[in-house]
């Protein structure tokens, strides 16, 4: 098998089930059919032929098959156990080799080109000869020949595809061991229950032993299983034990015989589901501390009950008391379906992490099935109900009983769970993190949350693994919490201090409480940065207006310009604060008041001023480019008045049609290069140029810096009537700067 890749061992195994899937399939339609259905009516002799769609066979719609014949041999008598569906349940020797007797002569008679069917119908009996087909068609097959061949099929290849995985582990072997004793058992069963009227009584004789032996593997694989998965109970000889223990009866019934069905094979099989529940409550008792295997365990269990104790109850525990099975054993097959997914997840340890939670839910509801058909039993039998009518008061009774306690039932089960915090308390956590300055109890406050929620053994650093969203790790003993900047990622172990696992229920609880704290961290940041913003604005503004408008008054002799000058400068500072403005003027009008105050400063320095008049635009520049224009002129003068050491500073304006341009020169000493001068960026150097370029370049305009040497700087600044800001700056309807 080394030689033999995972998919090739289970690619071997898919094609193994397709040939006996087909084989049997053939086998089923090479026997010879009437083209009649038949059932077992509920009371009086006979097989109820329903509707019949051939009209030279209408005498036989609605009859009753009470014998068949053929020309010059005696008729058999029909009765309801010709279609008994496991001769195995007659629980007697000479009953099952009467019934396989009476079988191989109607086979026999069916090998005829036509048979005579005796019917009786309303105290009325009548003969009908029918024609024999040599093979019975597919599409009248039954549905529990299907399901049989789809159990069968299901079983072996789920466990085949999961031993492919790992060949040489002895659970894998185990489970498959058990499919193939579930592929054997349905399918053998598939070809006798399904049968039209009669199979030869050679094909019993094998068919019989191949299902009995199929459903002791099956019964024999699970309890070697359970002894050593998912904790080893015994050593790995001893968990082979069971497989000759329980077909040890059937092996002396093939060479000696006798026929007793509850030695061979009903009471092995009782057996082997009672070593599987006490191998369970064991396994449960060693995993008392881990989760994990306690995980597996409930899945398995709940199979185990919900499947084989379903089929025990419907199928097998009737035949041990001689009761005739309300259920379908054909749809029975269905229920080790149950079973064999159950364990079959487990031993693969496929999302252990949700295994718990869909075990729950299907408890619920193959419970109130369940109940449904133990209620209906229990009145067909107990209290001779017609079966129609026994079946609606089930039906009533777990619709208006069963359904509205399931709830409660659930709360009941999980009693011992802790309730979660509601959604008001991890809000307000979340906040309180989220305000927290100092990193160190932020962090401790996160930690807390999470413990409180979760009841984990440990919150501890994860190594960053760059996770965005909650992530259930280790079959769901650990689950990640992704990073919250400024907060690290962090990883829970063992739920609810160790008694359960992560869920993806979880994780998308933790997920909704990463997505809370990183809004509520996301507003604070933004309303810190909103914050700093407008210190920065209050500061600027203060810088490049406030200062040379009480320089200005300050350097006034007339007492009455020295008042107007502190009478503006005040409402310079209440628009500051405010963040308001009354409106823009005209580009003319502006240019002139600064002109006035600029030359009224200048000469209080005893510097020159040039700043030749001109017939200036009438349009109006938008809040924006007013205030970085007034921002622009004082502090370009105020640093050419304070650093350059000039005797002069002159201004020149140019208007075009969407932009104009102002340029303030000095002829102080420069800093003695020449050439372009470049303008420091926000944080770096003094605040003046920083602030100018960053006020003209929020607006959508350019600042250019340049000198010749000896000659003092010039400082060139573009601008548009109407501010182009960038996407995260304010409109003009927003924003109002003096």
């Amino acid at each position: 098998m080394r030689f033999l890749s995972p998919l090739a061992l289970a690619v071997s195994v898919m094609l193994g089930v397709l040939v006996s899937a087909i084989i049997v399939l053939w086998l089923a339609v090479s026997q010879p059919s009437l083209g009649l259905d038949f059932s077992i009516p509920d009371g009086g002799r006979g097989l109820v032929i329903p509707a019949v769609d051939d009209p030279e066979l209408a005498a036989l719609s609605g009859a009753r098959l009470v014998a068949i014949g053929a020309q010059g041999e005696p008729p058999i008598a029909i009765t309801g156990k010709t279609l008994l569906e496991e001769p195995d349940k007659l629980n007697d020797g000479a009953l099952i080799r009467g019934f396989r007797e009476v079988q191989g002569r109607i086979h026999s008679l069916l090998s005829n080109s036509a048979v005579v069917l005796y019917w009786s119908r309303d105290g009325r009996e009548g003969e009908t000869t029918v024609e024999v087909y040599p093979t019975r068609p597919v599409t009248d097959l039954p549905l529990g020949f299907w399901a049989q061949l789809v159990t069968g099929a299901a079983g072996v290849m789920i466990g085949g595809w999961i031993w492919a995985q790992n060949p040489k582990r002895l659970s894998h072997i185990f489970l498959f061991l058990t499919g193939i004793g579930l592929q054997v058992s349905a399918f053998s069963a598939a070809l006798y229950s399904g049968r039209e009227l009669a199979l030869s009584a050679r094909s019993y004789e094998v068919l019989a032993p191949l299902n009995a032996g199929g459903a002791l593997l099956f019964g024999a694989g699970l309890v070697g299983l359970f002894l050593r998965y998912p904790r080893p109970l015994a050593p790995a000889w001893a968990s082979w034990l069971p497989l000759p223990l329980l077909c040890l009866p059937l092996a002396r019934e093939i060479v000696v015989g006798g026929g007793n069905s509850v030695i061979y094979l009903h009471g092995p099989i009782v057996v082997a589901l009672t070593a599987i529940l006490i191998s369970l409550v064991a396994q449960w008792i060693v995993a008392r501390q881990d989760p994990v295997s306690r995980a597996a365990l409930k899945v398995i269990a709940l199979g185990v009950v919900m499947g084989a104790g379903g089929f025990v109850v419907t199928t097998t525990l009737p035949a041990l008391l001689g009761l005739n099975s309300h259920v379908s054993q054909a749809h029975s097959f269905l229920l080790f379906l149950l079973v064999f997914g159950g364990v079959a997840l487990a031993v693969r340890r496929y999302r252990f992490f949700d295994l718990e939670q869909w075990s729950y839910k299907l408890m619920f509801y193959i419970g109130g099935a369940l109940v449904l058909i133990l209620l209906d039993a229990f009145l067909v039998f107990a209290l001779s109900v017609e079966r129609q009518p026994a079946f609606g008061v089930a039906l009533l009774v777990v619709t208006l009983g069963y359904l509205p306690l399931r709830d409660t039932l659930k709360d009941w089960v999980f009693k011992g769970r802790k309730d979660n915090l509601p959604l008001t308390h991890l809000v307000r956590a979340a906040d309180g993190i989220a305000l927290t300055r100092d990193r160190h109890k932020q962090e401790d406050l996160w930690r807390d949350l999470l413990q409180r929620e979760f009841s984990a053994l440990s919150v501890d650093p994860a190594t960053p693994s760059g996770a965005t969203v909650a992530l259930v790790e280790d079959e769901g003993a650990a689950m990640i919490i992704p990073a919250v900047p400024p907060l690290a990622e962090v990883r829970l172990r063992w739920k609810d201090l160790g008694r359960r696992l992560f869920s993806s229920r979880d994780a998308e609880k933790a997920q909704d409480i990463v997505t809370i704290l990183t809004q509520m961290v996301e507003a604070r940041q933004a309303f810190v940065a909103g914050m700093n913003e407008e210190r920065e604005r209050i500061t600027r503004d203060m810088h490049d207006n406030i200062g040379i408008r009480l320089t200005t008054a300050l350097s006034q002799s007339d007492v009455a310009n020295k008042n107007d000058l502190i009478r503006e400068t005040f409402s310079d500072i209440r628009k500051i604060l405010s963040h308001s403005d009354n409106g823009t003027p005209s580009l003319g009008d502006i240019l002139a008041d600064l002109r006035v105050e600029l030359t009224g400063y200048l000469d209080a320095q005893g510097i020159a001023f040039d700043w030749p008049l001109h017939d200036h635009s009438d349009q109006c520049p938008s809040p924006g480019v007013a205030h970085a224009l007034r921002s622009m002129l004082r502090e370009s003068v105020h640093n050419a008045a304070r650093h350059s050491g000039a005797d002069c500073v002159q201004v020149g304006i140019e208007i075009g049609d969407a932009d104009f341009r102002v340029s303030v020169s000095d002829t102080g000493r420069g800093h003695g290069a020449s050439g372009a001068v470049e303008v420091p960026s926000i944080g770096e150097g003094g605040n003046g140029l920083a602030n100018l370029r960053r006020r003209v370049a929020d607006v959508g305009g350019q600042v250019a810096i340049t000198q010749h040497e000896g000659q003092g700087f010039t400082i060139i600044a573009t601008l548009p009537f109407t501010a182009r800001y960038s996407g995260n700056e304010h409109s003009d309807d927003a924003v109002s700067r003096d």
